[in-house]
């Protein structure tokens, strides 16, 4: 596929490509057919490893907010008992902050 072919040249960018560079690129793929497939798979594993990368990142970014709300919580419990001891009888429990 020339479209393959063209996306594994220039990176996987919409770019120009120049003829030099597609001289050069192609002189380097001669051989079995198979190097352009073999080209392309390698474009696709690096498109996929950026997408992994940023979908650990979001998992990085989730368990912060995860551990700030586990911890408002945590406080958000600890209070109703502290104002008890100091003779507050309310009963009535804070509620949990929604701004993180």
């Amino acid at each position: 596929k020339p479209e393959l072919l063209f996306e594994v040249i220039s990176g996987g960018v919409d770019a120009e490509v120049s003829i030099e560079v597609l001289v050069e690129s192609a002189r380097r793929m001669k051989g079995q057919a198979s190097s352009l497939e073999v080209n392309g798979i390698m474009l696709q594993s690096g498109t996929l490893q950026k997408s992994l990368d940023d979908v650990r990142e979001q998992q990085v970014q989730l368990r912060r907010r995860i551990s700030a709300l586990e911890f408002c919580a945590r406080g958000a419990r600890l209070a109703p008992s502290t104002r008890q001891a100091a003779g507050e009888t309310s009963g009535q429990e804070p509620p949990l902050p929604t701004h993180l």
